[in-house]
């Protein structure tokens, strides 16, 4: 790859970073200023038409106002699409029963598959929550985790 060639692809990232943390970052700008409708309203659209990051944001939303099964329902779906921060915070809430039933094996699940996409300390977490799991119980979400890895995470309940 010449010199030139790196330098345009580097403006090209650079340029696309940038359009996507403004994007992100205007619904956070409204919570910034305790404005939940306008984070809300700027944000549902967003999600409706797939974006992980409004769909996470929806979740934040949701849990300020303690709808917690709400924010366990936006996260699933950011979660099942791909947004990595989201399968960690899905996996708490199983973990804890915060708008799920809580559910050791799942969070173990979760937990794992955020360790896969490289979060440091998701390892350590599904670790914790496998001291709840019988060994079989662990091998199950093992193997659940292997499924969703393989076919997709499953849609939200």
């Amino acid at each position: 790859m010449s010199r030139a060639t790196k330098m345009g692809l580097s403006a090209a990232i650079a340029l696309a970073l940038s359009a996507a943390i403004a994007h992100a970052g205007e619904g956070w700008r409204f919570l910034e200023r305790d404005d939940l409708a306008s984070a809300g309203a700027y944000w549902a659209s967003r999600a409706d038409s797939g974006d992980i990051d409004a769909m996470s944001g929806l979740a934040h939303i949701a849990a300020l106002r303690g709808e917690h099964a709400s924010a366990a329902l936006w996260l699933h779906q950011a979660a099942a699409a791909g947004h990595t921060p989201s399968l960690v915070l899905l996996a708490s809430a199983y973990l804890e029963g915060r708008g799920v039933p809580r559910d050791p094996r799942l969070a173990y699940a979760w937990y794992h598959l955020a360790s896969i996409e490289g979060l440091i300390h998701a390892a350590r977490a599904r670790d914790f929550a496998g001291g709840w799991l019988t060994a079989e119980q662990s091998a199950e979400a093992r193997a659940l985790a292997a499924r969703w890895q393989a076919d997709g995470a499953p849609d939200a309940p």
